[in-house]
């Protein structure tokens, strides 16, 4: 039998998406809209499988960080609401326009150019207004805000669709009271003007699910959608949804005292069996792994011996009966979780499953 995955592949199981966005739901009640946040090709999930399930299944709207990422969305013939939420140059604002791509805006130079990107098009283009609160990475000074909302609403071809900003660590409660006031300020100043503030929205996973007050209108959610939930904001009914597969491709016995891979950064202290794994930093198995990492076979643990290498990487199976070249290896899913590897490699969980590249093949599955 042809194996369609012989050295390593990645399985999605998509039926653990429907229940994390339904346990969303739930925790979150019928209001606000829920924004998917599938940048980054979906968190190394797959950016199109996983913006069109999840449109399907619970999500309002699709959040990706570039034009790039959205125009890939439409050429799916995925025709929900998009939105693009890093900063867009001027010279995006015609593909913007012409893909129909909401954008977050934060100057009146940029409005412009997307007023007159609209203009040629004949369309309007929506436009969320970033604030900045405190992260200092995007957005406008709060006390600008007035000024910034006036301006688009004077611009023809742009649609204020709401207003934004972003928390700088849910976590800490002092530091998203901070933000919230400081938004809260700027949201108050805008309504005493007898402004517009369109839909307002300010949380990603942790924000949302831990502080209701701060759901406002849409909340984007990343993280936890994909079942990654280190910090168990969703009370633990948040289920991964990948699991990285690879297989054993040779097998070698080694002596005390011979080393193992680059740097002879390992040495055998015991007669030790080597197997190769089909995987390594080009697939994003984290070089940071080296003599760190471990992999799971069947029902035992493996752990990485020496530096992880581009293609391959090595562990020790000397305790492990019965191994052979073509088994499975699990090198991120049951066993070993993303938070575990997160860990050892002195990282986020969001790094380690966007560290996946696309070489490796993604299977899509519905386990029911």
């Amino acid at each position: 039998m042809v194996q369609p995955y012989p050295r390593t592949w990645a399985e999605i199981n998509l039926d653990a998406l429907t229940h994390n966005l339904a346990a969303i739901r739930g925790a979150l009640g019928p209001h606000p809209e829920i924004a998917i946040v599938a940048k980054a090709d979906g968190y190394g999930h797959g950016l199109v499988p996983i913006a069109r399930h999840a449109l399907r299944h619970g999500a309002d709207r699709v959040a990706v960080a570039t034009i790039q990422e959205a125009i890939a969305l439409r050429d799916a013939g995925i025709d929900g609401t998009v939105m693009a939420m890093s900063p867009c140059l001027t010279i995006e604002a015609e593909q913007a326009a012409f893909y129909g791509i909401e954008v977050f805006i934060e100057d009146v130079e940029t409005l412009r150019a997307f007023d007159e990107a609209g203009r040629q098009l004949g369309r309007k283009v929506g436009v969320h207004l970033k604030v900045d609160t405190g992260m200092h990475r995007f957005g406008c000074d709060p006390g600008a805000l007035v000024n910034l909302i006036q301006a688009a609403l004077g611009f023809e071809f742009i649609h204020m669709v709401g207003i934004a900003h972003h928390l700088a660590d849910a976590s800490n409660d002092v530091a998203v009271q901070e933000q919230s006031a400081r938004f809260a300020q700027a949201i108050a100043a805008v309504r005493a003007a007898g402004l517009p503030t369109g839909m307002v929205h300010a949380a990603a996973s942790g924000g949302a699910l831990r502080f209701p007050d701060i759901r406002f209108d849409l909340v984007r959610i990343g993280l936890v959608a994909y079942g990654l939930d280190p910090a168990h904001w969703l009370g633990g009914q948040a289920r991964p949804l990948l699991h990285w597969k690879a297989r054993i491709i040779a097998l070698r016995d080694v002596a005390p005292g011979e080393y193992v891979g680059y740097l002879r950064a390992w040495t055998a202290i015991r007669p030790t069996r080597v197997a190769t794994i089909g995987a390594g930093y080009g697939d994003g198995y984290a070089r940071s792994l080296s003599n760190k990492g471990m992999v799971r076979i069947g029902e035992h643990e493996a752990p990485v011996i020496g530096m992880v290498c581009m293609d391959q990487l090595m562990v020790d199976v000397t305790d492990i009966p019965e191994v052979a070249v073509g088994d499975v290896v699990t090198l991120l899913g049951p066993g070993v979780p993303a938070s575990r590897l997160a860990e050892l490699s002195q990282t986020n969980t969001h790094e380690v499953v966007c560290r996946l590249m696309t070489r490796v093949p993604r299977r899509y599955l519905h386990l029911g």
